[in-house]
């Protein structure tokens, strides 16, 4: 399989999904007020979202406790 599929996003579900949860979650409820600000918002949510919030697709377990259990077995 070859080509360039990083222009076809809604055709994986599961980055359309996280997506979603970013813009909701994230974007849409802050006002930043500066380029530096944002980076500190979305870093923020995003180790949240790896490291302290559970998911259910992966058993109820942070991403990042869920992957370093696969990599350790």
């Amino acid at each position: 399989m070859t080509g360039d599929f990083s222009r076809h996003t809604w055709r994986n579900g599961y980055v359309e999904s996280f997506n979603s949860r970013v813009r909701d979650e994230c974007l849409n409820i802050n006002i930043f007020w500066s380029l530096t600000q944002a980076r500190v918002i979305i870093s923020d949510w995003k180790h949240e979202y790896n490291h302290h919030r559970p998911h259910s697709a992966l058993d109820y377990q942070p991403p990042a406790r869920y992957a370093a259990s696969c990599m350790h077995r």
